[in-house]
């Protein structure tokens, strides 16, 4: 059995004189402390204009947790599919894994917050098809292999270049898939294999 520690958001309490720049480092000194008495993961979850200044970029915060420590795995609980572009969703999440050497999580899944459909441009009745839709591109770009999608909500043309993982994609479920990645058999699409 695994054992892990979240949802971390970096929220700021009404009337707090802490500042966020002391809660993320907070949240970076107990994703230490959950490494040190043995946890296994350590999950951020992301909003988007909260007045208590939730955790938005769920990634680039991921990346810190990864580089803060050696052993703990960290993912997105969940990173909001319909609000990114797949292609720099599957890029950004291919880099944190290869830089923590294999330990990053993408977690996947829809919002509910009406303020934050409205920030988006996004229609939120199109939420859980985008979400549908970004998971079966992510899971082309996965591959390794050139691709492209027609889609209702997005249009990629053949890529080249794109950096993968070929090994240890799920994707579970519906309402909230994981896309799991591993550092290994990194190759760019129609290119020769890695380093």
């Amino acid at each position: 059995m695994k054992f892990g520690i979240g949802m971390y958001s970096a929220q700021r309490p009404p009337d707090s004189p802490r500042t966020h720049s002391e809660l993320y480092a907070d949240m970076l000194r107990h994703a230490r402390f959950a490494e040190e008495v043995g946890l296994d993961s350590f999950w951020i979850a992301e909003h988007h204009f909260a007045e208590d200044g939730y955790a938005a970029a769920v990634i680039p915060v991921c990346a810190a947790v990864l580089g803060a420590t050696d052993r703990l795995i960290a993912g997105t609980s969940v990173a909001i599919a319909s609000f990114y572009n797949p292609i720099r969703l599957a890029e950004d999440a291919i880099a944190a894994d290869l830089l923590s050497g294999g330990r990053f999580v993408l977690g996947l899944g829809t919002g509910y917050r009406p303020e934050e459909f409205a920030g988006m441009a996004i229609e939120p009745e199109t939420d859980e098809t985008r979400l549908d839709e970004v998971a079966e591109i992510l899971e082309k770009a996965f591959t390794g292999r050139p691709f492209e999608h027609h889609g209702r909500f997005y249009d990629v043309p053949q890529l080249f270049q794109l950096w993968v993982h070929q090994r240890r994609f799920r994707s579970v479920g519906r309402d909230a898939r994981r896309l799991h990645l591993s550092q290994a058999d990194v190759r760019p699409v129609g290119g020769p294999a890695g380093p």
